[in-house]
């Protein structure tokens, strides 16, 4: 149970700072699923460090999330989130 608070404050955390970061929309298909409750279901798989099919059901379907993890990996938006997020930080 305390690892699972750890999560949750350390995921809310970063949640703040990726919510700023440009996400690009779906241009045909399905309608996207909850961006923080993607950003949430990824974030469990990477400071836990359980296997993509056993996320919890409440973040969503175990595909969906490392679908959206793979498009974001993709599409560069952990890097543009990580040089915003570490600039941000950076001292002058």
């Amino acid at each position: 149970m305390k690892n699972i608070s750890k999560f949750k404050k350390k995921a809310k955390n970063l949640y703040k700072n990726f919510k700023k970061t440009k996400i690009e929309k779906n241009k045909k298909g399905r309608p996207r699923k909850s961006v923080k409750k993607m950003f949430y279901g990824i974030m469990y798989v990477l400071i836990t460090g359980c296997q993509w099919h056993m996320i919890p059901e409440k973040y969503g379907c175990s595909k969906t999330i490392y679908g959206t993890f793979r498009r974001w990996i993709k599409n560069d938006v952990f890097k543009k989130f990580y040089n915003k997020f570490f600039n941000r930080l950076s001292i002058h």
